[in-house]
């Protein structure tokens, strides 16, 4: 069952549009009816129906400007009008905006009941249409998502195992992964807030703690073994912990 609202400010037409046809056969429910354009306005844009279907000429908004107004928001719903003036302007910009169909007053029902078959079989179909490109969607995404946690796990094994090489940087993930730079700085970020490089420091400057506290290996030594240049690593190291290596090692030797 599909939405629709009715629009006329003369009550008479709206009361006859509502009793002229079984909605409930043809698939919709009436979800409001209304003399008033602004009020339909107003609720379309809070809660947009599938289908609205309104006369033209009205106070305070006419059904084109109703239209526009809708159509500009990009609210998702289509329209019919129903008017009393067969005027090629109207019928101008009604096809301008995509209305579905145009219809003269007075309304023939036995008409205008194939043109709402006609609609609800054609809103049916974008709502197939819209439910197998979401479908499709989330698929892709899930795919993406797949392919980029398998990535990363990759990364992540190859890392922890070589850390202290002296070409592990970016480029060189790159190269081995072959991905782009960006996309692996992407990856870091979004799994574990944190860049590539801060990812290769922390686990370099750990391992550089438990050397220090459980090896007799020299500053120097250590600095090789995690990957830097003596002098850098010194600075990094009290950078990091607010100590230098040898202080560290004699506060936590074991």
């Amino acid at each position: 069952m599909y939405s629709v609202y009715l629009l006329d400010d003369e009550p008479w037409a709206l009361r006859g549009l509502i009793s002229s046809f079984d909605w409930e056969k043809l698939g919709f429910y009436i979800a409001k009816h209304s003399t008033n354009p602004l009020e339909i306005f107003e609720l379309a844009k809070k809660t947009p129906p599938d289908l609205i279907i309104t006369d033209i000429r009205m106070p305070g908004m006419n059904g084109i400007e109703l239209i526009k107004s809708l159509r500009k928001l990009e609210i998702p719903c289509d329209f019919i009008i129903v008017s009393g003036f067969a005027d090629f302007s109207y019928a101008q910009k009604a096809i301008e905006y995509n209305v579905l169909n145009y219809i003269l007053k007075p309304i023939d029902v036995e008409d205008t009941i194939p043109l709402l078959q006609k609609v609800h079989t054609d809103i049916d179909r974008k709502q197939k249409l819209k439910y197998y490109s979401s479908q499709i969607s989330q698929s892709t995404n899930h795919y993406c998502n797949q392919q980029a946690n398998e990535h990363f796990n990759a990364m992540i094994e190859y890392i922890n195992s070589h850390f202290s090489s002296d070409d592990m940087n970016l480029q060189c993930m790159a190269d081995k992964f072959c991905l782009n730079n960006t996309y692996i700085c992407d990856l870091f970020k979004k799994t574990l807030s944190m860049t590539f490089n801060e990812y290769v420091t922390e686990l370099r400057l750990k391992k550089a703690c438990s050397l220090l506290s459980n090896t007799n290996l020299t500053v120097y030594e250590i600095a090789e073994q995690t990957g830097y240049k003596p002098y850098y690593f010194n600075t990094l190291f009290k950078k990091k912990y607010n100590s230098t290596p040898l202080k560290y090692r004699k506060e936590n030797s074991r």
